[in-house]
């Protein structure tokens, strides 16, 4: 997905991007170590990122807590229909879970949810 984000950034002259990274199934590096990275860095202004599932949800959440502060953290949450919680399941293994249920915890948790299509 956020290949996919890349690629149309750069064929459409607007790339505005300083860092991707794939986190997949968080074999080792987890959504809120990379969220407390770009915090930190100073060339990121807004963090977006795809999220199918995540590992710990609370730690997750305390990041996105921590970082909205300072920046805008934008989700494209996967798993809103039954075909992409089957999607998520066979993609990286995640359960997608409840997606009103996701959706109003990463509200509460200060982000911003792209609108879905």
């Amino acid at each position: 997905m956020a290949l996919s984000l890349v690629t149309e950034a750069q064929v459409n002259g607007h790339v505005g991007l300083s860092t991707y990274v794939g986190v997949g199934n968080e074999a080792d590096i987890r959504f809120d170590e990379y969220l407390d990275y770009f915090a930190a860095e100073t060339n990121t202004k807004v963090v977006m990122i795809y999220v199918e599932g995540v590992k710990d949800g609370r730690r997750f959440l305390a990041a996105l807590w921590r970082i909205s502060v300072e920046k805008p953290v934008v989700i494209y949450k996967s798993g809103r229909t039954s075909a992409g919680r089957v999607s998520a399941k066979s993609h990286t293994g995640a359960l997608a879970g409840d997606y009103a249920v996701s959706a109003g915890l990463l509200r509460q948790a200060g982000s911003i949810l792209a609108p879905l299509r």
